[in-house]
């Protein structure tokens, strides 16, 4: 950063992007980039920073959901299988949470940890193909109380938007 000089390394788009951007994210460390590579059992392709493909750190290689790793390190978010809602992993014992607060929701990805116990997540109402959605912060501990952080969308197949999160190091 104090040089100011910058180096450029390309990476191929993904084959069924169509065109559209194709976002990078950080590992917990920042010593790391990731994207997704939506498949099951590798879901996150990792990069070092002269664009060489590395392995994934360990405890946040296997996460399917944006959110990843807590920031203390202790939480893992992940993704429900064959329809179940997605839980949280303790990393150390193995212990799971599954992410099902009740009334009328579900949550449907978990996208950025506020913290070390609460989860910024989609919450979806109604489950059919025009549902409503809106952005949550969920507790990951004890009741799971749901926080709204946005309106209602309206009746949609899915979200139409994106949010983008950062966070610091």
């Amino acid at each position: 950063m104090d040089s100011g000089k910058v180096t450029f390394h390309a990476l191929p788009g993904a084959r069924d992007s169509a065109g559209l951007r194709n976002d990078l994210s950080w590992s917990h460390d920042g010593s790391l980039i990731w994207e997704w590579t939506g498949a099951r059992q590798t879901p996150r392709k990792y990069y070092d920073l002269t664009g060489r493909s590395r392995p994934g750190p360990a405890k946040e290689a296997s996460s399917d959901q944006p959110a990843g790793l807590s920031p203390d390190g202790r939480r893992l978010a992940m993704g429900g299988r064959l329809g179940s809602p997605p839980f949280v992993a303790d990393v150390a014992s193995g212990a799971t949470t599954l992410l099902k607060p009740g009334g009328g929701l579900a949550i449907m990805q978990l996208l950025a940890w506020a913290d070390d116990t609460h989860l910024i997540a989609w919450a979806q109402h109604g489950a059919t193909n025009n549902s409503r959605y809106r952005l949550v912060l969920i507790d990951v501990t004890g009741k799971q109380q749901v926080t709204p952080l946005t309106g209602w969308t309206g009746a949609l197949p899915r979200p139409n938007w994106m949010p983008v999160f950062t966070t610091t190091l």
